[in-house]
């Protein structure tokens, strides 16, 4: 690379980092501006302004909000229904649902719903008066300064990415350009990763999540909800495995003895054809006296 470009390439390079420097220790100052946060909004036009602190008021903060709402209610469906329909109706969703029952009778459901940070407590009371109250906790994160200091490595690595450019156009071998662009990759790389991180972070302080739990005054038995078909059709079923089982059982019991049975049948034949042979021997010695006592009378 010629002498001059990798003087200024380097002096890019370092004056990006004290200006990266510069930047982080104005974020961690509470009094900086680059603390200041916007959580009730982020649209593309106003998002600029809040990386750089601009237009925002001192008392606003980034915050992320979160609930836990446990309740119990006469029909758990219902009130899950109407916590969908709330959060659609604020401009919100259900981000994730559970249900847990017996057939159509319903004891517990498990959903998520996320609705704008501004509708928060207005849905939380909403949805306190579809049941009796057992459980709410709310909790709240501030990210004000991860976000600052986020928005002042991001503006850092945008004006390394201006001064790669400015070198680019004045480089004049192919090295030299092969070497800005390689660098300009990985500036890009992270400036995208910091913005997706900044991006994310907004999108959480934006939306609120409430997690709702919604319990049955009692826990419907299998039993209980099944009808006379149903019974009759798993007693059915019951009665099949019974006997499947046992078919299983003697096979097993089959092929457990069948070994034993090998070894032990050719001696037990060779044995009963010896009692039997002795046993008809005896009884012509017997027959053979009777018949010499008869004659010696």
């Amino acid at each position: 690379m010629h002498a001059p470009l990798k003087i200024a390439l380097v002096a890019s390079l370092l004056t990006a980092c004290g200006q990266q420097a510069k930047d982080e220790a104005v974020a961690a100052t509470p009094t900086a501006e680059a603390t200041k946060a916007d959580a009730a909004t982020f649209a593309s036009d106003d998002r600029q302004a809040k990386l750089e602190g601009k237009d925002m008021p001192d008392n606003e903060r980034l915050v992320i909000r979160n609930a836990s709402l446990h309740l119990r209610a006469e029909s758990p469906g219902a009130v899950a229904t109407a916590a969908a329909a709330l959060a659609q109706q604020v401009g919100g969703f259900v981000a994730s649902s559970d249900t847990q029952g017996a057939g159509e009778h319903v004891y517990r459901i498990d959903t998520s719903v996320r609705v704008p940070a501004d509708r928060f407590q207005h849905v939380l009371a909403q949805l306190r008066e579809h049941g009796e109250l057992l459980q709410e906790t709310i909790t709240g994160e501030d990210v004000t300064e991860q976000h600052a200091d986020l928005g002042a490595r991001l503006r850092s690595q945008r004006g390394l990415e201006e001064r790669l450019l400015a070198i680019l156009e004045t480089a004049e071998s192919v090295e030299d350009v092969l070497e800005v662009e390689g660098r300009l990759v990985l500036v890009r790389t992270e400036i995208e990763r910091l913005d997706a991180r900044v991006r994310g972070m907004e999108q959480r302080a934006a939306m609120a999540t409430i997690g709702l739990v919604v319990e049955a005054p009692s826990r419907v038995s299998v039993t209980e909800a099944e009808g006379a078909g149903s019974r009759i059709g798993r007693a059915v079923e019951d009665a099949g495995g019974w006997l499947v089982g046992g078919l299983v059982g003697v096979i097993r019991f089959v092929g457990a003895v069948s070994p034993v049975a090998v070894l032990v049948m050719p001696g037990w034949i060779l044995g009963a054809r010896a009692w039997r042979r002795r046993r008809r021997e005896k009884m012509l010695v017997a027959a053979a006296r009777g018949g010499a006592t008869r004659v010696n009378e």
